[in-house]
């Protein structure tokens, strides 16, 4: 009888992981995460935009921020973020431009990259290209 209870509980428990591990996989298949974020090396870079205005004199420090950002399950369905506020980063390369967007939402920093994705960022990147473009 014992016995009989300990495979009950087995293949309940079974049956249990199976959901969960089912439940995750359509999670992430309705909500995948962002691809890796597509950013050039430092000398690739031919010249920086930042909201327009050229030149960025530490471009080493931005693409090391930029690298560094967290894919996130929010999408990018725009050309532009849904933000209010946000400031533009162009990076021009011989091959094509590349271009981020960087906003506030909820105290968070987000990096968005259209039709990519969305990424977490340090806030201090969105700090910098804020003072950049004040100067």
């Amino acid at each position: 009888m014992k016995k009989k209870r300990w495979w009950i509980l087995f293949l309940l428990m079974l049956l249990a992981a199976a959901l969960i591990w089912g439940g995750l996989a359509l999670y992430n298949g309705m909500f995948p995460v962002a691809a890796p974020l597509c950013c050039p090396e430092a000398e690739e870079v031919t010249a920086v935009y930042l909201n327009g205005k050229d030149g960025a004199p530490v471009v080493e420090e931005i693409l090391q921020a930029i690298a560094s950002a967290e894919p996130t399950r929010l999408w990018s369905i725009n050309d532009f973020p849904a933000a209010e506020e946000y400031h533009t980063v162009s990076l021009i390369t011989a091959e094509r431009e590349y271009r981020y967007y960087l906003y506030q939402e909820d105290s968070r920093a987000y990096l968005e990259s259209p039709y990519e994705g969305v990424y977490a960022i340090d806030a201090q990147l969105l700090t910098m290209v804020a003072g950049y473009v004040a100067e």
